[in-house]
């Protein structure tokens, strides 16, 4: 990455605040094995705003504690010092949040809602797979796209371009970042968190997100921040709760899940219930959700049937229909489907499927011709909007529930 064009980005980038500085204490104050914490309450208490915050999520749905928590001290001793320290920088991050920096061509709402969903998609994850602070993954989540905002504060028409050409194109957003810029978001957002004295852990999710699992490696007892971030970051888009300009799904993820025993149901499940976690952050950090008005549910949702041969993309296709809220119907699952609405295949159907298919005319997406987008360089991702423009063009009735 070249330093002065780092340099040159980050100048040019007015609307940055640093971090406020009891949040700036906090940082250097958790890493010093004999901490005090009654010095680390004094700083926060320092400031009366943060104060307030931290008690109030510390005592919110977000934790789930048996216990009142009354002050800042009760709050390090229960969170432990990493715990409250990441609340600290979660909060002081989200007070950067809409309409205090970034301008078009982001869609800041959009870019934050995704946010929240990969830092909440992270944090579950860093659960399961045991990852020895959740929340540390759960603010590399959040700040994993930070640096979108650099590049598109210093060039909002070639940023607009970029996001256009990787919609259109179907192309990552980090690669054409990369052509146009020399660096990525993540290299710019890792940068920034560096000047912020962010913890190094979180630095280096935010800097590896875009990596491939196969660079980053999989075989270690333990996940790292980057790929808990990378597989959040998927299934985050997936869900379609927020959006961050960029169309891919990359689907090697599921070679790091695999490699943990993390099986596909595991993973069904909790994409199906993100949109609750990222509710929860929501409350956690005050946000304002736009409102919506939720349609009647249908009396059965419309099934289809995936008949997909590639293993992982099938289960990405799998993942991308339920969380639009239809039935995932298999070929050899046939007869318990009552209602079956279209199919999804990337080889020659099963001939019950053929003879079901041409008796009612379902709608087809094949997905063969995506091997020329493998030509193009995009091996292992899946453009979730072109299922979901399939689904739409076909006429298929889009069953209720929110998403974005």
């Amino acid at each position: 990455m070249s330093a002065r064009v780092m340099d040159d980005i980050l100048r040019k980038v007015r609307s940055i605040p640093p971090l406020p500085s009891a949040v700036s204490a906090l940082l250097g104050m958790v890493d010093d094995p004999a901490v005090d914490i009654r010095k680390m309450a004094q700083v926060i208490a320092q400031d009366q705003a943060l104060t307030a915050r931290i008690l109030r999520v510390a005592n919110s749905s977000f934790y789930g504690l048996s216990r009142a928590i009354g002050t800042v001290q009760q709050a390090i001793v229960v969170l432990g010092t990493q715990g409250v320290r990441n609340l600290a920088l979660g909060i002081a991050i989200l007070s950067l949040k809409i309409g205090k920096f970034g301008t078009p061509p982001l869609d800041l709402t959009a870019l934050w809602r995704h946010s929240l969903a990969v830092a909440s998609a992270a944090r579950v994850l860093g659960v399961r797979l045991r990852y020895p602070d959740p929340e540390e993954v759960f603010v590399a989540g959040l700040l994993h796209d930070i640096g979108m905002i650099l590049l598109a504060e210093y060039s909002p028409e070639r940023y607009g371009t970029l996001l256009k050409e990787a919609a259109s194109q179907a192309m990552p957003l980090h690669l054409l970042e990369r052509r146009e810029f020399g660096i990525d978001h993540a290299q710019a957002g890792a940068e920034l968190c560096k000047r912020w004295n962010i913890p190094p852990r979180i630095v280096e999710g935010i800097l590896d997100h875009n990596r491939t699992i196969l660079e980053t490696g999989c075989a270690g007892e333990e996940p790292t921040a980057a790929q808990l971030v990378r597989g959040a970051d998927a299934l985050a888009r997936i869900s379609g709760l927020g959006a961050d300009g960029d169309p891919c799904v990359q689907m090697d993820f599921l070679a790091l899940l695999g490699a943990k025993h993390v099986r596909a149901e595991h993973l069904r499940i909790l994409l199906l219930g993100l949109s609750e976690e990222v509710r929860k952050a929501e409350v956690f950090f005050n946000l304002d959700r736009p409102a919506s008005e939720t349609p009647p549910h249908p009396q059965e949702s419309p099934g289809i049937c995936v008949s997909v041969a590639d293993v992982p993309e099938r289960e990405i296709v799998t993942l991308c229909l339920l969380s639009l809220g239809y039935a995932v119907v298999f070929p050899d699952h046939l007869e318990t489907s009552a209602h079956l609405a279209g199919i999804v295949s990337d080889c020659p159907l099963p001939p019950t499927l053929q003879g079901i298919a041409k008796k009612t005319g379902l709608p087809i997406l094949d997905l063969l011709p995506r091997r020329e987008q493998e030509k193009r360089g995009t091996t292992g991702s899946f453009p979730v909007h072109r299922l979901e423009d399939w689904l739409k063009g076909a006429g298929i009735p889009v069953p209720s529930g929110e998403r974005r």
